[in-house]
């Protein structure tokens, strides 16, 4: 039933193997400007570099989803470091860019910016091919100006989407029992998934061991920052405007959502949730949706009070969860606002604040 989602068995939404390190030949200019990059973005020179790369107009011969992502992932991360260079917007993204970066978009079925989908999910390689996708086994494929900070960043947000995989496939248990009205295995599986809930919260509070505040806020965050009238060259559509990088992009939080029935109420917040779902895989987007329209556990809850109280237990385990988000976003945005930069808005475009602790009031059981 996962499979049908693009969500792996083992992954969750993470992908199902490894992502790439290398393109097909005919894209080898790319793979070579990716070992390059930082490099060249820490001297000031990548947006010099990039004009002159030869513009790839026929992606047709990316074949495999891992390709398609691969090559999702080196532009999104070209376009950002080219607007962003000097954290003051270039106003448009170069033809060389933009034009393949447009094609490959189109062919995955989301807007042509970066997004979790690529800086998280597609953008880790385990140290240890036989060990677990956790922390002190992980590495990124690419940074920005790169560094510890940087790569623990990105890597805290992959391990706890390895353990959401957990929660995904006790979900799935969910919904099977669900047609049964087999409460005692719905039971046993809300309470695994309340373990798992403690456990991602357990991660998300390690970003405070590797990434610095000032660090994040100052050298990391301005390349995430939404696009404003950006012009991709070469391009029909100009100019365009797009949410950066955000945690509300995360398919895993809108399904734990999703499953627990919980509703955003404020109509500014579910929006922009909703919004956020055209910036993930397809497939899970669409498990999302299935999930709020099916309410599998609506049933349980109603009847049975041993699902009822277990329920309860998760959703305060959620709650702690983002009362965590919201420290961190305290620490690592609201402390260290200043005028310089993109802006004081989160990356992807909104308050961090606001909106957060928005989320957090809404997040009680409503099924």
């Amino acid at each position: 039933m996962l499979d049908s989602y693009q969500i792996d068995a083992a992954n969750g939404f993470l992908p199902g193997h490894e992502p790439l390190e290398a393109l097909p030949d005919e894209f080898e200019v790319w793979d070579t400007m990716a070992r390059e990059f930082s490099g060249l973005l820490n001297a000031g020179v990548f947006r010099t570099q990039a004009e002159a790369m030869p513009i790839i107009d026929d992606v047709s011969s990316l074949q495999t989803s891992m390709e398609l992502e691969r090559a999702m992932l080196l532009l999104s991360i070209f376009g950002h470091g080219f607007v962003w260079q000097g954290y003051e917007s270039s106003g448009y993204v170069p033809e060389s860019i933009a034009i393949p970066w447009t094609l490959v978009a189109e062919r995955l079925g989301r807007p042509p910016t970066l997004a979790h989908a690529s800086l998280v999910l597609n953008n880790w390689k385990q140290l240890e091919p036989n060990g677990s996708i956790k922390l002190g086994n992980l590495r990124t494929l690419i940074q920005f100006h790169g560094g510890l900070d940087e790569s623990w960043f990105y890597l805290v947000t992959t391990e706890i989407e390895a353990i959401g995989a957990g929660v995904l496939k006790q979900f799935n248990r969910i919904q099977q029992a669900a047609d049964s009205d087999d409460f005692q295995q719905i039971e046993d599986s809300l309470e695994e998934v309340q373990e798992y809930l403690v456990a991602l919260n357990t991660t998300l509070n390690r970003m405070y061991e590797n990434c610095d505040p000032y660090i994040f806020y100052n050298r990391i965050r301005p390349f995430l920052a939404s696009f404003k009238n950006i012009e991709y060259r070469g391009c029909k559509k100009n100019p365009r405007n797009y949410f950066g990088g955000s945690a509300a992009q995360s398919s895993l939080l809108q399904a734990i959502d999703a499953m627990f029935g919980i509703v955003h109420q404020e109509e500014q917040s579910r929006s922009y949730l909703v919004t956020m779902r055209n910036y993930m895989p397809t497939g899970h987007a669409a498990y999302i949706n299935a999930l709020e329209n099916d309410r599998p556990l609506a049933r349980a809850i109603e009847r049975h009070d041993g699902c009822q109280h277990i329920h309860a237990a998760c959703v305060n385990a959620l709650i702690e969860f983002r009362q965590s988000h919201l420290k961190i976003v305290t620490k690592y945005v609201s402390s260290q606002i200043s005028q310089t930069g993109p802006g004081h808005t989160g990356t992807g475009g909104t308050d961090p604040m606001v909106f957060l602790k928005q989320v957090a009031k809404d997040t009680t059981p409503s099924v």
